[in-house]
């Protein structure tokens, strides 16, 4: 009984929920059904700027990861690895004295910060005696220009990385008499001294000139700090090392090694007064206690090597990992897990060394510095997609006058209205703009991020807010005139239009001045994005087109009066009719005009970049005293710059051909009208065609000259602060001018696709009959 009245709840509750989302998927089907063009196209509107505004977070996030892989891979290993030293003893109880050398060193590893544990691959050590002078022949320090000097030294991970090729491993040996390893002066008597075997590599070897068999007499150097405190007879034994075995490494220039080869190859340092030679030999293993205590209490040194992957360092993560390793350098990490020191000691012993702070900022700084760039034609793009929105608002304001009207005449109030607008643009806009962060995800092969899921939600919402205010407009209009009036959209305060196109000129000429002097950064120490330069590009156009848009109906009546002249009526009536105050006629004029430019403007760019200006080696070598290289230039970020600006070319010609058929479509009920007023008065099919062309051309010849030269100017304008030319290399020389070619091409485009899409709408209306013709008059 139980289980069947549960059953009927989730019965019940089902239907509930089925019933709320038929309710609230009413009104969307009601204007599906009623305009699915309209509807359509705005959700395609939505979509595709969604899509946009999404896929921008996943491609800087993939465009930084491939930049800092690329930044860490090109740094050699000890850049980007961390080494941690310590000069002391550490003590040999336990069954492995040499293991707990590797045990302190994970342990400092684990308690490093989070985001040093997540890079850190791999840890290895090394342990280095203190250093011994290399005697010679009569058992005395040379005292000429050579001075030899020898270590013993242990480390991990050798087995995997060189090859025995000749005698065997080294053992413990017992003492032996100093006269069997080598003959002795007159000054030196004879004794039982210690004897410790080691093998050599290969290169140490050739360049000392020893084989197996060999012996060395070796004496302690007095000179080296790490024998402090130990007695004065330590000075004076003598301690004979034979060569028992020689190796060879399988990949001398392995990371492995961390850029050290004194392992396996004698390091070698000339001055103009003399050449030092620093040999080292690995001993056995078990002998490490025996030579730990020969130099007591002095000290050994102790190496940790931290390796860190290339692709281990995220961008999102640079910041915080940079911040904690300056940290640990700064107050040696958890240096209790290498050494039980108290902190004066282990600011004296211990030391850490590392560059990968360094690497990480300058990685940070050229990926913001490409982001910035990038801002100043994503930002264009964006506010494009949102000028879209607003054009296809005024178009549903249009459209719904007469329903609006209707609903105002049956009691309907201004909060009833809103509602029905604002939940009809979200049932619509909102899946569009998930669709839209799933396709950003599938188009750049990546996981979309939280800031893609809010950058198309705000693409949605702001997208329904901009029809709605639109819409909004005409539930102000006073009942009578808007049940007579003809479809259109009411103009708003004059003085209030004035003020703000005065705001957006000001805001224009200011942002221009700054980044002209700033650049596109912040000037931070790691410079940022600085989204009032970001909107530069966007607030000259919108400038641009405020003042085009004040010029061009004067232009147009000017035009039409000449046109007048004829006896044709139709450039007349064309002229006229555009030269009209009206915002689907001149909000379509600034989008395009903001469309083309950002598309000249990253034309501009993207052609500066692709095609550098080589300068000759004589010349570089001049100015900066050293032959060309690709030393800290970064190919991650220069791709990313070139696809974004080329992106923004593809889009910002998607947007313009869309804001064209935009405006057509806004003036198509009046154009039928009139269209139906002609006709009959005898007005033929082709006039009618004609009078479509007449009222495209103009504004699209317009937008193209204007958007042109304003994308050529803006480029002029801003190019002394863009810091491209720090991306590339320094035998290429990146001069960002402006190519009229190009952007006489992308004008001439916009131009031959308003022609085309008024050739189709004049198409349509051609096939029109006559009686439906004359139901749109009034």
């Amino acid at each position: 009984m139980k289980r069947e009245r549960m059953q009927g709840n989730g019965d019940h509750n089902k239907s509930e929920l089925r019933r709320y989302l038929a309710l609230l998927g009413a009104p969307l089907r009601r204007r599906m059904a009623a305009d699915p063009i309209l509807v359509g196209t705005f959700a395609l509107v939505i979509l595709i700027t969604a899509t946009a505004v999404a896929a921008i977070p996943i491609i800087l996030n993939q465009v930084g990861d491939d930049g800092m892989y690329e930044a860490l891979d090109r740094a050699v290993v000890i850049q980007r690895g961390v080494q941690v030293e310590l000069e002391g003893r550490l003590p040999t109880s336990g069954g492995d004295p040499l293991g707990l050398v590797g045990e302190r060193g994970d342990r400092y590893r684990d308690n490093l910060p989070e985001s040093m544990q997540a890079i850190v691959d791999d840890v290895q050590w090394t342990a280095d005696s203190a250093r011994y002078h290399m005697l010679l022949d009569d058992l005395t320090i040379a005292t000429g220009p050579t001075s030899q000097y020898f270590q013993f030294r242990y480390q991990s991970g050798l087995e995997d990385q060189i090859e025995l090729i000749e005698g065997r491993e080294p053992e413990s040996a017992g003492p032996i008499q100093l006269s069997d390893a080598t003959e002795l002066p007159d000054t030196v008597e004879d004794g039982t001294v210690l004897r410790y075997e080691v093998k050599i590599g290969q290169g140490t070897a050739d360049i000392m000139d020893l084989s197996t068999g060999d012996f060395l007499v070796v004496r302690a150097d007095s000179s080296d700090l790490r024998n402090r405190g130990a007695p004065l007879a330590y000075y004076a034994e003598h301690v004979v090392v034979e060569v028992v075995g020689v190796f060879e490494t399988t990949d001398p220039d392995s990371d492995f090694w961390f850029m050290d080869s004194r392992t396996f190859e004698t390091d070698v340092i000339t001055t103009p007064d003399e050449s030092i030679y620093y040999s080292m030999g690995i001993p056995a293993e078990a002998d490490y206690p025996e030579l730990l205590g020969l130099n007591e209490p002095g000290f050994w040194s102790y190496r940790w090597r931290l390796f860190v992957e290339p692709g281990s360092v995220a961008m999102a993560d640079a910041d915080q990992v940079a911040s904690d390793l300056r940290s640990v350098v700064q107050n040696r990490g958890p240096y209790q897990e290498l050494a039980d020191l108290d902190p004066p000691a282990a600011a004296r012993q211990i030391s850490i060394r590392s560059l990968l702070p360094t690497l990480l900022t300058g990685a940070e700084r050229q990926y913001n510095l490409t982001s910035a760039v990038l801002s100043l034609v994503i930002a264009g793009i964006v506010t494009i997609g949102v000028a879209i929105s607003g054009l296809l608002g005024a178009l549903v304001a249009s459209r719904r006058t007469p329903e609006i009207a209707l609903m105002r005449s049956r009691g309907a109030s201004t909060i009833q209205l809103s509602l029905s607008q604002i939940s009809e643009g979200l049932l619509l806009a909102l899946p569009a703009a998930g669709l839209g962060v799933v396709l950003a995800g599938i188009l750049t092969n990546g996981t979309p991020t939280l800031d893609s899921l809010i950058a198309a939600g705000a693409v949605g919402v702001i997208g329904v807010l901009a029809l709605w205010s639109l819409t909004r407009r005409i539930w102000a209009v006073d009942l009578g005139s808007l049940m007579g009036r003809r479809a259109g959209v009411p103009e708003g305060s004059t003085l209030r239009r004035i003020v703000a196109e005065g705001v957006v000129v000001v805001l224009a000429v200011a942002g221009i001045v700054i980044l002209r002097q700033r650049g596109v950064t912040t000037g931070s120490e790691v410079e940022g994005f600085d989204p009032y330069v970001a909107a530069v590009p966007v607030l000259a156009g919108i400038a641009t087109g405020i003042v085009a848009v004040r010029l061009f109906p004067w232009l147009l009546r000017n035009l039409a009066s000449v046109a007048g002249r004829r006896t044709d009526i139709v450039p007349f009536l064309g002229l006229r009719r555009i030269a009209e105050p009206s915002l689907g006629r001149h909000l379509p004029l600034v989008v395009m005009i903001l469309a083309l430019g950002v598309a000249v403007f990253a034309g501009a760019i993207w052609y500066s970049i692709e095609t550098p200006e080589p300068i000759p080696i004589e010349q570089l070598e001049a100015e900066t005293g050293e032959a060309p290289g690709r030393a800290g230039v970064n190919e991650a970020f220069q791709q990313g710059i070139t696809q974004g600006f080329w992106l923004t070319i593809f889009m910002a010609g998607i947007y313009a051909g869309l804001s064209v058929i935009c405006a057509l479509a806004l003036t198509a009920e009046e154009r039928r009208r009139d269209v139906g007023y002609l006709r009959t008065m005898g007005a033929t099919r082709d006039q009618a065609v004609g009078l479509t062309l007449i009222e495209q051309i103009p504004s699209a010849l317009l937008a193209g000259f204007i958007g042109a030269v304003f994308g050529g100017v803006l480029t002029w304008l801003i190019a002394p602060g863009l810091d491209i030319a720090s991306l590339y290399p320094p035998e290429e020389q990146v001069v960002i001018g402006i190519n009229w070619v190009l952007a006489a091409a992308q004008a001439f485009g916009l131009v031959v696709i308003a022609v085309g899409a008024a050739l189709v709408f004049a198409w349509i209306a051609r096939r029109s009959d006559l009686s439906d013709v004359l139901r749109a008059g009034e």
